[in-house]
């Protein structure tokens, strides 16, 4: 009955025939796709074996049982888990900035040596395609089709790379007793309170955020917990838990390399290369699409507010003025603290942010990257930085620093807003560069 080109779907609601050439359904159904068009899908029941058409919206990918796909891992994620595995290797896991799409993570041999991969899974016109010549009405097509043929890839795909198991179940609630925590070794202080490692339920280690009495409301204190709970994402730190009561806990994942910028300080130019430093910077755009794509501003980027892991893994943190704007512009309260240094001029003139404000900051961070640490505006009073930036001024290009690289710090800093790049523009872009890939064009600002 099935078609080994069909895709399995799965109706994610019931459906009663409209048309003479419509076939009915219950919500969980499953049917293998047969065409496809905007509207409407051709498809055949799994149980009955009988084809009619279905409205398009009303079914959707179904990939649980597929031993290659890893569902919705970031991009270090997959490489940890490809690093041992031999040529040929491969998984598909969800894209981490374009929702409903994927990308193919796979081991080559370039150039004589081993080497993972990342390309992206373009979707259009109902059908699946790594380049446009070669284009599937599903993943298991497309797989199908590049492990009996490399067709452009350096080497056909073999295995699948196998699934983990879970190391520590999610918690299902996000309010926790105290008791379960316990704090062990203060990592810093802030304005708010102080910040521990510490471990929950006796192993799991994590960060604890406490809020010092007196310093801010609770409540303003859990907004932070509550833009975490909403921003779930690979290049994003996790939310754990909160314990409520005072003393106030925010419960995060635990990053064992500390802040990026201190990170960058101590490991210096013997240690991280060029491909590092692009690397950490796509991770960070990554992060950053993903905000973007969900209509939040972050307000506070810089690179003491990025955290790396084990293997360089970068993510983004301190969510405290982080705002949810369902339409394109955040106005702050006057008298609102604001990182100077990193802060776009129509925010500091006008306090108007916008994801594009973001964008400015990730200008800066990328200078923070690619010196290896170095203050922005070094020498410049902060009082001062805002009279050089509105007469045009812009951090001179740093001695190391790629003229590409600087070219996109540049239009990070486009005083006109709309003229900077988007966050899933610059993911593309550094994520290109670092796979040595053709860098993408103006087109996708």
């Amino acid at each position: 009955m099935q078609s080994p080109a069909s895709a399995r779907y799965v109706s994610t609601f019931e459906y009663n025939p409209q048309h003479n050439s419509d076939i009915p359904c219950k919500e969980g159904e499953a049917f293998y796709l047969l065409e496809r068009t905007d509207d409407w899908c051709y498809v055949q029941s799994e149980t009955s074996g009988s084809k009619g058409y279905l409205p398009s919206h009303l079914i959707q990918l179904d990939l649980t049982n597929e031993p290659w796909f890893h569902g919705n891992i970031g991009r270090i994620e997959a490489e940890n888990l490809l690093q041992y595995s031999e040529p040929g290797t491969f998984l598909i896991r969800e894209s981490e900035t374009i929702k409903g799409s994927y990308t193919l993570t796979m081991i080559q041999i370039k150039d004589g040596t081993k080497q993972i991969s990342h390309f992206r899974i373009n979707y259009e016109d109902g059908k699946y395609f790594i380049t446009s010549a070669r284009r599937f009405l599903g993943l298991q097509q497309l797989i199908q089709h590049y492990m009996q043929n490399s067709d452009g890839l350096a080497c056909k795909l073999v295995y699948p790379q196998p699934k983990p198991a879970m190391e520590y179940m999610e918690l299902d609630v996000w309010e926790i007793e105290r008791g379960r925590l316990k704090l062990e070794t203060k990592l810093g202080s802030g304005g708010f309170g102080d910040v521990w490692k510490g471990t929950l339920d006796g192993s799991f280690t994590v960060a604890i955020k406490q809020l010092q009495i007196g310093t801010m409301t609770t409540e303003a204190f859990l907004e932070e917990a509550k833009a975490m709970k909403q921003l779930q994402h690979d290049k994003l730190v996790k939310l754990h838990a909160v314990v409520p009561t005072e003393p106030v806990y925010i419960v995060s994942e635990f990053m064992c390399n500390g802040d990026l910028l201190n990170y960058l300080k101590r490991k210096g130019s013997y240690e991280l290369q060029l491909g590092d430093l692009l690397d950490m910077a796509a991770q960070v755009a990554s992060g950053m699409a993903f905000i973007e794509a969900n209509n939040y501003i972050h307000r506070d980027l810089r690179a003491a507010n990025i955290l790396v892991g084990e293997n360089k893994e970068c993510k983004i943190a301190d969510f405290g003025l982080a705002r949810f704007i369902p339409t394109d512009e955040y106005v702050a309260h006057a008298g609102a603290k604001l990182p100077i240094r990193w802060t776009a001029p129509e925010a500091l003139t006008h306090r108007k942010f916008t994801i594009k404000s973001d964008v400015w900051s990730y200008g800066v961070v990328l200078f923070e990257i690619i010196t290896q640490g170095e203050s922005p505006y070094r020498g410049i009073e902060t009082r001062g930085v805002m009279k050089l930036l509105d007469s045009g001024y812009r951090i001179p290009k740093p001695v190391a620093c790629p003229d590409h690289v600087y070219g996109v710090m540049m239009r990070c800093w486009e005083k006109e807003p709309k003229q900077r790049p988007n966050f899933n523009y610059l993911n593309g872009y550094f994520e290109g560069v670092v796979a040595g890939l053709d860098m993408p064009g103006d087109s996708t600002f």
